[in-house]
């Protein structure tokens, strides 16, 4: 795959990366987007590491980072999603231009369930079909949520049709209160839209 680092990039992907050390696992999360800005997918790369390694930029470890990541990048080029990405508005991938919500699970229901509608109701605006059956959608949509206290993560999963791994998006904040048991309200939309937008640019919505 052709890459550079120069900032004369005309007809390629800009890629970004933001890396970070949790529970002895290094994650880098990336960012992949065309010359129009238009996300088109953020896979994450995780690698078991000390946290000693990972501050230091261990070689070892950065080889380990550097080869999932190319690997992963490369194969979800070829995915339909990304595929579908870089036509023009409108085009589908393989007929199939739907996605599924597999929903949002995690021991905090009534947040979990709150996510999953506000997912469905921007997509639904963003000019996204909503498809019943897996087998009928181009993109599957999976999140977990987590909630400790005021700390939320949410890590969205985007999956092909076969089940392989387009890419995630992990989301870390603080929020007031006790989202746990009150819930997030209106700031499920907040936290749904990010998810929501790269997946109907990737699939020519509006």
């Amino acid at each position: 795959m052709p890459a550079t680092t120069s900032a004369a990039l005309t007809g390629g992907y800009v890629l970004e990366g933001e890396a970070r050390w949790q529970d002895g696992i290094a994650r880098v999360a990336w960012r992949l987007s065309d010359r129009e800005g238009v996300v088109t997918l953020i896979p994450e790369i995780r690698v078991a590491s000390l946290k000693g390694a990972f501050e230091a930029g261990d070689d070892a470890l950065l080889a380990d980072l550097s080869r999932a990541s190319a690997e992963a990048i490369a194969q979800t080029l070829q995915t339909p999603a990304a595929k579908a990405a870089s036509r023009e508005p409108g085009a589908v991938s393989d007929g199939k231009s739907g996605v599924h919500l597999l929903g949002v699970a995690g021991p905090n229901t009534k947040p979990a369930q709150e996510l999953t509608r506000a997912l469905a109701a921007i997509l639904t605006d963003l000019g996204v079909t909503l498809v019943e059956a897996e087998e009928d959608a181009a993109v599957l949509i999976q999140g977990q949520l987590g909630i400790a206290g005021a700390d939320v993560a949410v890590e969205w999963v985007l999956l092909a049709p076969d089940g392989s791994i387009i890419g995630t998006l992990s989301q870390n904040n603080q929020m007031a209160g006790n989202p746990g048991e009150s819930g997030f309200g209106a700031r499920a939309y907040d936290i749904a839209y990010p998810i929501a937008e790269a997946v109907a640019r990737s699939l020519g919505g509006d």
